[in-house]
């Protein structure tokens, strides 16, 4: 088995020479089929893939750098597809890749959708917190399958989307818990080395009823208006009625806002 392994693509809308495509990134437990009803509706070419762990793609084995070789095999996936630059749009830790992809290969993107992500945690007793949390439920996922996602989405970020949750965890039961256990921790926030900057224009999306990403969705804007020399735009959106998962509970209001600063020339 590759301990790095290639990320499994798919376009979910036609790709086409002379547009842009948008390639989405899904969260934790999702898989590119994650992003199938938004894409059809974005009027754009656009690809998603299967993040290691989740899909078709295998984990990463070992103790290996998840975030790096992750971001090596996106931009390998780019080349092998033809594509010079796209626009970014990622939910949870989708948009920490994302973010993480723009902030190595500034070429290869040109706007950047964040929803629900988190940029990361600078005090270190946090990130060991957070890597001691992770593990915990790795062990979970890896020995209380699939009875441990209930568990997982009584979570506090996760109670808005209570009409979902039975189809949720239904889709997800069907991966493989031994890759998102693994999964789990290779990607654990705690791992993630902090973003201080982006220099791309970015629309931060969060739901108003996630009052921890409403949160630092505010403070990131406020943190991106004073920084010194950042002249791209950053826009934090709250949309109503929508907690962690927006593109989930609010399609409509997400699409739009989403079609339209994408679609914006002077940004």
């Amino acid at each position: 088995m590759e301990r790095y392994p290639s990320l499994n693509a798919k376009w979910l809308t036609a790709k086409r020479e002379d547009q842009i495509p948008v390639v989405f990134l899904h969260g934790f437990l999702g898989t590119k089929q994650t992003w199938s009803a938004v894409a059809e509706e974005m009027g754009r070419p656009a690809m998603a893939v299967d993040l290691p762990g989740h899909g078709s793609t295998p984990s990463i084995e070992g103790e290996g750098p998840w975030f790096e070789a992750t971001i090596e095999r996106f931009i390998a996936v780019l080349d092998q597809q033809g594509v010079s630059a796209v626009d970014l749009v990622g939910y949870s830790l989708g948009g920490r890749i994302a973010a993480l992809v723009a902030q190595k290969y500034p070429s290869r993107v040109r706007r950047l959708v964040l929803e629900s992500s988190h940029l990361g945690l600078a005090n270190p007793q946090d990130r060991k917190d957070r890597q001691q949390s992770d593990q915990a439920w790795s062990q979970r996922f890896a020995s209380d399958w699939p009875q441990v996602l209930q568990a997982w989405y009584e979570q506090p970020i996760f109670q808005s989307n209570r009409a979902f949750r039975e189809s949720l965890i239904q889709e997800i039961a069907s991966q493989n818990p031994n890759r998102l256990s693994k999964a789990l921790v290779g990607f654990s926030l705690g791992h993630q080395e902090p973003i201080e900057r982006l220099d791309h224009p970015v629309l931060y999306v969060t739901g108003s009823l996630d009052h921890k990403y409403e949160q630092l969705g505010r403070l990131y804007a406020q943190h991106h208006r004073a920084a010194q020399g950042l002249q791209t735009v950053f826009i934090h959106e709250s949309i109503g009625g929508a907690g962690h998962n927006v593109h989930l509970e609010q399609p409509g209001t997400y699409l739009s806002r989403v079609r339209n600063f994408l679609n914006q020339d002077h940004i």
